[in-house]
């Protein structure tokens, strides 16, 4: 969960950063010492990596054309798709589009972003799933508030979550970004263990989802850890992002369609829900699969017109 207060900035553009390497050459202007508010860069990849089959099996998009470019150089794409990031908060937003190959039984992929080639974020993740060879299509949309070190590079990833045997295509991809201004307020929040049991079998929700990680916490926003309650203490427009992981546990492990949304005050927010399917799949399954993991994406502006109005993630099924 990201949380953003007051940003004035146009949201229209979107960031991305990639792995930091020394030795590569720069497609784009050098990085200044410092980024500046409002910077925008959109970059673009074409037909792009084929991965082969087995769980876990990645590959990271080699974005290699500019779209826009704002002047004053708060980012710089490098060669393999990297982009350097100048120091502070950035607005990262992504897509993608795959196909099945040849074969097109059922494939997922999870999608996430990479900072400086190992730090794998849990914020900004998404996951896709496709049926068969008719319904062959990945598309996916994801992003998040990150906070970056001078030079830090930042990089998209995308992950199997199936082990059928076919390939996965890659059709196109796009990165956006946005330098943040380091003087509004942030919130980021984040689970470090699972929750075993989070919603039982007999259970549909909702359940609020707790967060015992407090990356970062300002004055404007209010949260006790272990707990899913966040409060916004002043009236006005939030910019969130909330990324939910789930997995089917136990051993009746049927297909799920989970739902995550976003409540105000204990109401739902509307539009806000986004949908992530798991379709289990058991070795006796002719079709196989074994997607047991899987992750909801969303970002939206919230308004609220009460001093501590109260936000919640809740999902459901």
């Amino acid at each position: 969960m990201q949380l953003n207060q007051s940003l004035r900035q146009a949201l229209n553009g979107l960031i991305a950063t990639s792995l930091l390497v020394l030795s590569v050459a720069s497609l784009n202007a050098q990085l200044a010492d410092s980024g500046t508010p409002g910077d925008r860069a959109v970059y673009t990849l074409g037909t792009g990596a084929t991965l082969a089959s087995g769980i876990g099996t990645s590959v990271i998009h080699g974005f290699d054309a500019v779209t826009v470019d704002d002047t004053a150089d708060s980012f710089e794409l490098q060669a393999g798709g990297l982009v350097g990031l100048t120091e502070g908060h950035h607005l990262v937003l992504y897509g993608s589009r795959y196909i099945n190959g040849a074969g097109g039984t059922r494939s997922g992929l999870d999608n996430t972003i990479v900072i400086n080639g190992t730090d794998t974020l849990v914020y900004g993740s998404s996951s896709t799933y496709t049926r068969d060879g008719t319904n062959n299509n990945h598309f996916v949309r994801g992003g998040a508030i990150v906070e970056v070190a001078q030079g830090d590079t930042l990089e998209i990833q995308s992950q199997r979550t199936d082990n059928n045997a076919q390939t996965i295509i890659q059709q196109d991809a796009d990165l956006q970004l946005v330098k943040l201004d380091d003087n509004l307020s942030y919130a980021r929040l984040g689970v470090l263990f699972d929750f075993q049991n989070f919603m039982s079998s007999a259970s549909a929700g909702p359940a609020a989802v707790p967060y015992d990680i407090q990356d970062e916490l300002d004055p404007a926003f209010g949260h006790n850890e272990g707990e899913s309650q966040i409060t916004l203490n002043t009236p006005g427009r939030y910019l969130v992002f909330a990324n939910t992981g789930v997995r089917i546990s136990g051993g009746n492990r049927h297909r799920q369609a989970i739902t995550q949304r976003l409540t105000l005050d204990g109401s739902p927010v509307e539009d806000s829900s986004t949908v992530v399917y798991i379709r289990y799949a058991g070795s006796g399954d002719s079709l196989g699969g074994l997607l047991e993991y899987g992750s909801t994406s969303l970002g939206m502006i919230v308004e609220t017109e009460s001093a501590n109005s109260v936000l919640e993630v809740e999902l459901l099924r």
